[in-house]
């Protein structure tokens, strides 16, 4: 079951909730910066969602005429910059929702409806209980505590 019709908001919200996890967490989005470009079967374990909805806009008409991959990689290029540029103080809170939209528009959404889509709030995240996601959070939870423990004053 999809939560919106629109591969257009599918996108944004995806995008930004890696953006976002990967600003929140820097070792998970150092660990997706050194991941490096997704390709052969990591890239279809990583981007299965996100090609379907990139192949669905194109069908329907929603983004501009072209190759798929190239819509994945404007996606791709899209996120895995953005997190490269939080990691190093480049951004702010507003770049994820830049980088989201400026992606969008590049797909060929208007630049009013990219910039509202890409500033919508964003759901909130449940982990599932158990799953690597959740272990992984604790995990990083609690080597944040203990760094920010130690470099106290």
């Amino acid at each position: 079951m999809l939560v919106h019709d629109d591969p257009a908001v599918r996108i944004a919200t995806g995008m930004r909730l890696v953006i976002s996890l990967a600003s929140r967490h820097p070792v998970v989005g150092a660990f997706m910066v050194r991941l490096g470009w997704p390709a052969g079967d990591r890239a279809r374990l990583m981007l299965d969602f996100t090609r379907r909805d990139l192949e669905s806009g194109l069908q329907i008409g929603r983004f501009t005429p072209m190759p798929s991959a190239l819509a994945l990689n404007i996606v791709s290029g899209s996120v895995i910059s953005a997190i490269h540029s939080l990691l190093f103080d480049a951004g702010g809170p507003e770049f994820p929702a830049m980088a989201t939209a400026s992606a969008l528009r590049a797909l060929g959404v208007d630049a009013d409806q990219a910039a509202r889509i890409a500033s919508a709030p964003l759901p909130a995240i449940e982990p599932v209980e158990g799953g690597l996601t959740a272990r992984g959070i604790a995990h990083w939870a609690a080597d944040d505590s203990q760094r920010a423990a130690q470099h106290a004053p």
